[in-house]
């Protein structure tokens, strides 16, 4: 499915809202995968605010992983069941994705 553009939760009560962000983490010395959840209230936007600012449209191509690489995949789903997929080598995960990434480690259980 195709994702939603980002709603503007302020202004439209009826916009699809953000119902989890799930982080994967593959690659590093032992191999062994990670992955992480959050589950945002519907009235917390943080979560959206950080989803909103990064920038899914330039994604970097998929690379080969190399030895001890961290690979990282990052699923967003609405409440309307659109999702959004990014794939990113661990030299992508900056300033926004950096921050999206961190605030579900933090926030979220392993899933």
């Amino acid at each position: 499915m195709t994702a939603p553009d980002e709603p503007d939760t302020a202004s439209d009560a009826t916009a699809p809202h953000l119902v989890a962000v799930v982080v994967r983490r593959t690659g590093g010395i032992a191999g062994v995968p990670r992955q992480w959840a959050a589950h945002p209230a519907p009235d917390d936007g943080r979560l959206t605010d950080l989803v909103a600012r990064c920038p899914w449209h330039e994604v970097p191509p998929e690379e080969p992983s190399g030895a001890d690489r961290f690979a990282w995949q990052v699923t967003v789903r609405w409440d309307t069941d659109d999702e959004r997929h990014a794939a990113l080598p661990d030299r992508a995960v900056l300033g926004p994705w950096r921050d999206l990434i961190e605030a579900v480690r933090n926030a979220g259980g392993s899933a």
